[in-house]
């Protein structure tokens, strides 16, 4: 009986993947919340630190591999390599990056803040924020006012509870 539980059951699903499937709706990332995730603009371009490591794992094969052997659990062992390369050799590191930004000046934007704001026009939601309200601070006469309210309120209690007794 169980058999037939979850034959039907992974009928459902399939059926429910094809559906998904048909909208398009699997082929886009969505959040925990829901929402669909947009994707970044820096998606599928250039960054100096991909660049440097291709170019390590090209240079230091020979090293790349040792260091694959002495970690063999370790996933991505070549990021972590090329980590500890740059950490090493952070003055490689800098020029080859001054070098890698000017070549690629005229494709990547020249500023984080420029890249912000292409992000932030590319959006479209754009959220607007409100300004906060602040009260104005309370006054001696108004906190007075607060706190008598409280001790008549505690004093009905008070006497509420001691008529029932």
């Amino acid at each position: 009986m169980s058999a037939s539980i979850v034959s039907g059951l992974m009928e459902m699903r399939n059926m429910i993947d094809q559906i998904l499937e048909s909208n398009g709706s699997s082929s886009a990332k969505v959040t925990k919340t829901g929402k669909v995730r947009k994707e970044s603009s820096r998606k599928g371009k250039p960054t100096p630190h991909g660049d440097f490591t291709k170019k390590l794992c090209e240079e230091k094969k020979d090293q790349l591999a040792a260091y694959k052997t002495a970690n063999p659990d370790k996933k991505g062992a070549h990021l972590s390599f090329v980590a500890e390369y740059k950490k090493e050799h952070a003055d490689e590191y800098a020029a080859f990056e001054t070098e890698w930004k000017l070549k690629h000046a005229d494709s990547a934007p020249a500023s984080a803040a420029e890249s912000a704001v292409e992000s932030e026009a590319s959006d479209a939601e754009v959220v607007v924020e409100k300004p906060k309200k602040t009260r104005p601070p309370m006054t001696e006469e108004h906190k007075a006012k607060l706190k008598a309210g409280r001790e008549k309120k505690a004093a009905e209690k008070k006497a509420a509870k001691e008529a029932a007794v």
